[in-house]
């Protein structure tokens, strides 16, 4: 499905949800919605009861994508944590032509992606090692809940103004209730997967494990030696963060790989944990970030104000949505 498809339907409002028929879609100039389109979907912003919400539309269809969300939402509802945002799931609620389709109404979060963080902060190095450490703090909290994010990249991790990390895009997340009768249909963006992960079948709680040993290396590394943002044009990768697709495939030929190892001790350690994990027969086998780096002093964020709210239904409003 086009952007502008799904976004001209949204803009006219050819919603079948009662609730969703009364948001406010927030404008720039010239009068043309807040959007950002992407790969996988359309998120727009739009104002719904007084609050700033983000509308999302997926622009591709995955196989029970409504009960993969059912089960996403129970089991992120019955355990808050400060990394994921408030959503709602509105079945067949947006009409294009003969089709309906579904919308997931978010939290709208204001935060810069990482990798746009990382560029404001980018000779900061205490800035950048406390987002390292963040970043650490919440892969121990994922692990400890079986919980996978499945497309870990740059523009999947919002950096909000206090600090806080927070994920975004679920179409690909695995939490236990899954089980493991769900397709691993979203491969993630390449330069942060393992290049077995195009071969595995299910979702599963090693989605991720790949992509954690990329981004903590290029968080550390671009810390402890800022010169190799503009060196390796970090800035202009779309799939990727510091490192190319072609130095996951082939790290004893990369100039990157060869650099890295001429820094410190600790880069030079997280270095070859990379290696050992791109060399992994599967992405079930590689070693986890914290199988290496402990957790037991790791203290995580405070969950308070971010506590995931349940709102009850009225029975004619459930056959609109997903409950």
């Amino acid at each position: 499905m086009e952007a502008i498809t799904i976004l001209k339907a949204i803009q006219n409002k050819k919603f079948n949800s009662p609730i969703l028929r009364n948001i406010n879609i927030t404008k720039k100039r010239l009068g043309l919605p807040k959007a950002e389109p992407g790969a996988c979907g359309v998120v727009v912003q739009v104002g719904l009861n007084g609050q700033n919400k983000a509308l999302r539309v997926s622009r591709i269809e995955l196989k029970r994508i409504q009960q993969r969300y059912q089960l996403i939402i129970n089991y992120l509802r019955s355990n808050p944590s400060p990394y994921f945002i408030n959503l709602d799931y509105y079945k067949s609620s947006l009409q294009i032509g003969k089709k309906a389709y579904d919308c997931i109404i978010m939290d709208w979060v204001e935060g810069k992606d990482m990798k746009s963080y990382v560029e404001t902060n980018l000779y900061n190095s205490t800035a950048l090692n406390k987002l390292a450490d963040d970043f650490l703090k919440m892969v121990c909290y994922l692990h400890s809940k079986q919980i996978a994010h499945g497309d870990l990249h740059h523009g999947n991790i919002l950096v909000l103004p206090n600090g806080q990390i927070k994920l975004i895009d679920y179409d690909s997340l695995y939490v236990p209730t899954l089980g493991g009768s769900f397709l691993d249909s979203i491969k993630g963006k390449q330069g942060y997967q393992h290049s077995k992960r195009i071969a595995n079948q299910y979702s599963n709680q090693y989605l991720d494990y790949f992509s954690e040993w990329v981004i903590y290396l290029s968080l550390k590394a671009l810390a402890e030696r800022p010169s190799l943002w503009t060196k390796y044009k970090v800035k202009g990768k779309n799939d990727g963060f510091l490192f190319d697709i072609e130095d996951l495939k082939k790290p004893s030929q990369s100039t990157l790989f060869t650099e890295l190892g001429q820094m410190s001790g600790t880069i030079q350690n997280i270095r070859q944990q990379l290696i050992n994990a791109i060399n992994a027969p599967n992405i079930q086998a590689i070693k986890s970030l914290t199988n290496v780096f402990s957790c037991n002093n790791v203290q995580t964020t405070k969950i308070s104000s971010v506590r995931q709210r349940i709102v009850p239904i009225p029975n004619i409003l459930k056959k609109n949505r997903l409950v």
